[in-house]
């Protein structure tokens, strides 16, 4: 007896819809009905888009998000190694290029259209912002041959830092005769600054100030000339309503400020999570800074410490206050802190989540209630401080107080300082009930001039360190230029040294390997460097030995 051959329905549907698509153009299946062809594109769209992206990924990868670990401004007691501990592994740049290529499309639009002139001003300042980071983070990066992979460039060269950095500048200074006129510009396209023409030329000075300072110590001759110039035209950030500072509307999850609580899916932890770290919290408590209030919250339950305790652990009320007592025999005094008020993880712990005696089992990870969390205030979607801040008018104030100590500039060092930190104050609203003045000129150690600092350059980045909570990224690169601030690293970090870049995507090992291998052929290793020349520890040009002006 022969067997029946069967065939299950399903089979004979798909079958049937491979028929039907064979009999049809591929091209045309293919087709998203949704779609818009590149040359139709909105150029107020693309300036949204590239803004929105730009200005959300330098808070929450650059920044807040990461770099406030690096910095010492904060820690996680919770997936912490990369935040905390620089456990960086090969980073790819994926996001940015794809910004980038959006970007570029906005500057292919609006070439040579003189309607659409503040677009491409635009798209010229973002490209630099956008690449002057990418080279920041990496070294050598592609540039030249980059965004072509429509065309004939799939495995583009590698430019040295030294061009990408020159190339920023050069796209600055560009940029800014192209804001003439905003008069194609619909409205709340521009979500940054709504088509004010001036505070975009400033935005684009205040890129050029900052990136001078960046190559001071590899080209000084030109860094000075550059700076100079710049102050001179007047094209800068002066005052904090020209901030280069996105806010967030706040409806869902992707316009939010990162980590907050109403939108998180996570319960909370995302948020609960960030500590303030010991060194940011100390330091702010030392010298008496009317912005801790505003940054952190005062810890749910002190830890005290006494001889006569006989249960360790219990809860007693102390002033009004509920306390947690423990036999000051009972615990390492290292691993205590009996700050009444705020209190931070100290940096690069191997378990974090321990610290200040906590039970994890009692009270789980990031939910350590003895250690400060971050102020509710960024537990909010949006609010009055939450923005995404690109460059501010402290930053600004700080760049001038180090060229006028370099004698770049004319004008008071301590004037420039000064402003800094107060304009730091105003920005985070913690001047209420402060005499700033007061308390800028007479507080040990802030005050200009006063403090055991090592030289005047290192009271400077100290407090533009301070300031620049939630746009770590200027701290960290500070930091690596200058030597300032001198931080001490605890037992897990990776290395008792900052990183000094990200490595290579692995993508490029793979597909651009020549060029790739070109390019970390320039790197120089350090002491630090374990895993050859592409390590987090090697040098690009900018930290290599040797002046090297254009």
């Amino acid at each position: 007896m022969k067997m029946k051959k069967y065939i299950p329905k399903i089979l004979i549907v798909v079958l049937s819809m491979i028929l039907m698509v064979s009999c049809r153009d591929l091209t045309e299946v293919n087709d998203n009905p949704n779609a818009v062809e590149p040359d139709k594109a909105d150029p107020n769209i693309l300036i949204t888009t590239v803004i929105a992206k730009t200005s959300r990924m330098y808070l929450d990868n650059f920044g807040y998000g990461r770099f406030a670990g690096v910095v010492q401004h904060c820690q996680k007691d919770a997936w912490f190694s990369d935040f905390n501990d620089f456990d960086w592994d090969a980073s790819s740049w994926d996001g940015q290029f794809e910004i980038l290529r959006t970007n570029e499309l906005l500057l292919n639009l609006t070439a040579d259209n003189e309607y659409y002139s503040f677009h491409h001003g635009v798209g010229l300042v973002m490209k630099a912002f956008l690449y002057g980071l990418i080279t920041d983070m990496w070294g050598d990066v592609p540039y030249t041959d980059a965004l072509q992979g429509n065309g004939d460039v799939l495995t583009p060269k590698y430019d040295t830092q030294k061009e990408v950095y020159l190339t920023v500048l050069e796209l600055l200074e560009e940029a800014i005769p192209y804001f003439k006129s905003s008069s194609a510009l619909e409205k709340n396209a521009d979500i940054l600054y709504n088509g004010d023409l001036e505070k975009w030329k400033k935005f684009a000075g205040s890129l050029m100030l900052r990136y001078y300072m960046r190559v001071s110590n590899k080209m000084p001759s030109f860094a000075s000339a550059g700076f100079a110039a710049v102050v001179n035209s007047g094209n800068y950030i002066q005052s904090i309503d020209e901030d280069a500072a996105m806010e967030f509307p706040g409806n869902n999850i992707g316009d939010s400020w990162p980590y907050n609580t109403v939108y998180d899916d996570t319960g909370g932890s995302n948020f609960r999570r960030i500590k303030a770290c010991k060194t940011f919290v100390d330091t702010l408590k030392y010298f008496n800074d009317p912005r801790i209030d505003n940054w952190f919250s005062k810890v749910k339950y002190p830890t005290k410490l006494s001889d006569t305790v006989t249960v360790d652990g219990a809860f007693h009320k102390i002033g009004g206050q509920l306390v947690r007592l423990y036999n000051t025999n009972s615990v390492y005094a290292s691993q205590v802190d009996t700050s009444s008020d705020y209190v931070g993880l100290p940096p690069n712990l191997i378990i974090p989540e321990s610290y200040n005696v906590n039970d994890s089992m009692q009270y789980q990870t990031s939910v350590n209630p003895f250690v400060s969390f971050l102020n509710d205030k960024f537990a909010e979607p949006k609010g009055d401080i939450l923005k995404a801040r690109l460059i501010t008018y402290s930053e600004v104030s700080f760049l001038l107080a180090e060229a006028s100590l370099k004698n770049w500039i004319s004008g008071d060092v301590k004037t420039f300082y000064d402003n800094g930190i107060r304009v730091s104050i105003e920005m985070w609203d913690a001047a209420d009930g402060v005499d700033i003045d007061d308390w800028i000129n007479n507080q040990e150690g802030v005050t200009w001039g006063t403090g055991v600092w090592e030289n005047e350059l290192e009271q400077l980045i100290f407090q533009k360190w301070v300031a620049s909570w939630t746009y770590e990224t200027e701290a960290w690169l500070d930091a690596l230029r200058t030597g300032y601030p001198k931080f001490t690293f605890g037992p897990g970090a990776k290395r008792a040294h900052l990183p000094y870049r990200y490595m290579y995507g692995s993508d490029e090992v793979s597909y651009n390997r020549a060029n790739y291998d070109e390019a970390v052929e320039r790197l120089r290793e350090t002491d630090y460097s374990i895993k050859g020349k592409d390590d987090n520890w090697s040098k690009p040009w900018l930290y290599q030995d040797g002046i090297d002006e254009p």
